[in-house]
């Protein structure tokens, strides 16, 4: 671990429905995302907690698979988990939840939409995996391989998991299972990330 884990509120503009890039289930079966409702842009600030980390050996080879165009930059490559506090346990599965992951769904989007172009605008790599999915957002040579949060939560904090059915859930442990994770990845050194991370909690 380079930094962190530390908590920070970012001032983000809030997506319209358009720009983002995918919706869980619950939402698709709303028809959101699909002129079915309107969700005007805005500020909004978000709540996150964060860290820094240099890719250990352990991950490189699944990265590899998600991320190919990195290849001959995997040196470089520093991971950025992020973790939202949720009013709701992720084990519970009802509308109230899956309105809930839909926000934080939303407001990751948001925060990984400017992290991402702020990066690139130094002549970096960045890109974002979409939580619901656990796709890349923005690299376009993806191999379709599912990037998984919970084993990157355990590798990189040591954080504990609990299995429900076929599906294990990040226990954080101040929040339990009441966290929504996601993560973001580049190959710029770390005085630009904190820079830029920096921009994104001054920004109006």
């Amino acid at each position: 671990m380079i930094t962190g884990p530390k908590i920070e509120i970012f001032k983000l503009k809030n997506l319209p429905l358009n720009e983002q890039f995918c919706f869980s289930s619950e939402k698709m079966a709303r028809g959101e995302g699909q002129g079915g409702e309107e969700n005007m842009p805005g500020e909004i600030e978000v709540k996150m907690e964060y860290s820094i980390h240099k890719c250990p050996n352990l991950l490189k080879q699944e990265l590899l698979m998600v991320f190919p165009g990195i290849k001959n930059k995997m040196e470089k490559v520093l991971i950025i988990p992020t973790f939202q506090q949720t009013r709701s346990s992720m084990m519970v599965f009802d509308r109230e939840s899956d309105i809930e992951k839909d926000e934080k769904l939303g407001n990751f989007y948001s925060w990984g939409k400017i992290f991402v172009e702020s990066i690139n605008k130094f002549g970096y790599w960045a890109d974002i995996v979409c939580p619901a999915s656990g796709i890349p957002v923005y690299n376009k040579d993806s191999t379709n391989t599912i990037y998984s949060e919970v084993n990157s939560c355990q590798r990189l904090l040591k954080y504990q998991t609990i299995n429900i059915g076929q599906c294990n859930m990040v226990s954080h442990p101040k929040w339990s299972t009441s966290v929504y994770p996601a993560t973001a990845f580049t190959t710029a050194p770390i005085d630009i990330v904190e820079r830029v991370l920096e921009y994104m909690k001054k920004r109006v």
